[in-house]
């Protein structure tokens, strides 16, 4: 059983908590999600293959899941990164890049810009099946074919925008 937090519309805890896998959020309730941008010093993303046993089986997306029960954002976002990459990061490496709103969730992005090499890399190969770097373009290529989980595909333009504007990323490399 993996227990969640419950948050209301305006983001802040609720005091209940929900079963990750069999529980139901109720209307005007929220769980709390994170993605991890790793970013190479070629600017490029790491990005993760679904293995077949997940949600969006086969697509390719940024690290990151739902925030345990008790556990903040960021220490949510280090979880995630060891769990299904093998790789630990410090909460120093982390840079807060920006939380959107949808149906049922609120999902913190945090940035992190580091050269990791993917030979190093642990997959849990319950979750991740193959990881590569890739640049803003082939993102979205990937977005237009249909193999890029459809969670980032509504925001694309926006993140690309706030990248090239807070980050010197561009479509262009």
């Amino acid at each position: 059983m993996e227990l969640i937090d419950v948050y209301d519309k305006k983001k802040e805890k609720t005091g209940k908590t929900f079963d990750r896998d069999s529980g139901k959020l109720s209307k005007g309730e929220y769980r709390l999600s994170v993605h991890v941008w790793i970013v190479n010093s070629k600017g490029e993303f790491l990005i993760q293959k679904r293995s077949e046993n997940v949600k969006h089986p086969g697509k390719w997306a940024f690290t990151g899941g739902c925030v345990d029960m008790g556990e903040s954002s960021i220490d949510g976002a280090i979880r995630e990164v060891y769990e299904e990459l093998g790789v630990l990061l410090s909460k120093d490496e982390f840079e807060f890049f920006m939380s959107f709103k949808r149906k049922k969730s609120f999902v913190d992005v945090w940035f992190v810009k580091k050269d990791i090499d993917i030979n190093d890399m642990i997959l849990q190969r319950e979750e991740v099946a193959d990881v590569k770097w890739v640049s803003l373009k082939e993102i979205n290529k990937l977005i237009n074919d249909g193999k890029f989980v459809r969670s980032v595909n509504l925001y694309f333009d926006f993140f690309a925008k706030l990248l090239e504007k807070y980050h010197n990323i561009t479509m262009e490399k």
